[in-house]
């Protein structure tokens, strides 16, 4: 089943294309705003991202860019109206086509699955373009080998920890295993590099912690 990531303030229209989505055999997500959209694109992974141009917390081409930077995921941007300049701005971030609303649906469906056979038939992501989401933080390893955190875990060697401790969750890594790496010191100091991450990373009051496996 496809799974469609819809991204929109108006709870109507999140609504109405749920359902519309639904009742053709897509698996829908919701978001009301770009920040709970992205963070619902990386640990969800969804065939396709529907977004609306006008979001109320961040920059809907900004949105785009940053989805576009983890991913190849076919993007269709709403915007009212579809005025020349919001559709050249979406276009030119990363969104793979610009519907006007209000939405004319038989359109608008036609056009997702004109972007998916599109998806289809190019190349799959690379394995670089892999995203962590453990809960506390999220860990983007991009297509140019760049390792990325949202929150960042602080200076370049904590996130470098923040990868390495992520992507291999269930391992127990020593001291000289961490220094092997570059991201730490052997004899470890008095407060090795896991017990600063363990700080910086940590849950504000009243979340759960995620499972400790920096040891």
């Amino acid at each position: 089943m496809t799974t469609v990531l819809v991204v929109d303030q108006d709870r109507q229209i999140l609504h109405t294309m749920a359902n519309a989505l639904t009742a053709r055999g897509y698996h829908v997500l919701t978001a009301a705003d770009g920040t709970s959209g992205l963070r619902v694109a990386a640990r969800a992974r969804p065939e396709a991202v529907v977004l609306e141009l006008d979001l109320p917390d961040l920059d809907a081409t900004a949105v785009i860019g940053e989805l576009r930077g983890r991913t190849r995921v076919p993007i269709i941007a709403l915007a009212f109206r579809a005025h020349a300049d919001d559709t050249v701005s979406a276009l030119d971030a990363g969104a793979d086509d610009v519907v006007a609303t209000p939405l004319w649906m038989p359109e608008f469906l036609a056009r997702l699955r004109a972007v998916l056979r599109r998806a289809l038939a190019a190349p799959p992501d690379t394995p670089a373009n892999r995203i962590i989401d453990t809960g506390t933080f999220t860990v983007i390893w991009r297509p140019d080998g760049c390792g990325a955190t949202a929150p960042r875990c602080g200076s370049p060697r904590s996130n470098g920890l923040c990868w390495t401790f992520s992507s291999g969750i269930g391992t127990i890594w020593s001291p000289p295993a961490v220094a092997d790496r570059g991201l730490g010191t052997h004899p470890p100091q008095r407060h090795p590099p896991p017990t600063r991450l363990r700080r910086q990373t940590a849950p504000q009051a009243g979340t759960a912690a995620p499972p400790d496996h920096a040891t």
